[in-house]
């Protein structure tokens, strides 16, 4: 990052994981940090268009961790699984006014495949302890 009135860049970051390991040339980048707030005014404004592609982010925080993309087409939700189809559905209109059902729609898709998930890593735990258990057996014979 170069400022005016500065011969060389500042490495910086907002992952402190990565500011750990490289301290001695990264800056951690916080609210209230000077480099932060001309960052930000370097920054313009976003161009928002009266009809552009929609697209929904849904996520899972814990030990599970998951996050989904969907698109909302033509009144419908789609997953977006490639970069391409996420450009597509950045740039192109959304042909609904209403975007409530395709939201809920996304939510009730990512929350089966998140439920699929956790069912299949059950199963697999599942099976691990249960090969442990009579591996175990096996050698107390």
């Amino acid at each position: 990052m170069f400022f005016p009135g500065r011969a060389e860049g500042i490495g910086v970051t907002f992952d402190p994981n990565l500011f750990d390991r490289f301290p001695e040339s990264l800056k951690l980048l916080s609210f209230g940090d000077g480099i932060l707030a001309k960052l930000l005014d370097a920054v313009g404004d976003p161009a928002i268009a009266q009809e552009t592609g929609r697209v929904l982010r849904c996520a899972t925080v814990g030990d599970h961790e998951q996050r989904g993309y969907f698109a909302i087409r033509e009144g419908h939700t789609a997953e977006v699984l490639t970069l391409a189809s996420l450009r597509d559905a950045l740039g192109a209109p959304s042909g609904i006014a209403d975007l409530d059902r395709p939201r809920r729609e996304a939510l009730e898709k990512f929350l089966s495949d998140v439920r699929e998930t956790w069912r299949r890593d059950r199963e697999i735990e599942n099976a691990r302890k249960h090969g442990m258990r009579l591996a175990l057996e096996e050698q107390g014979r």
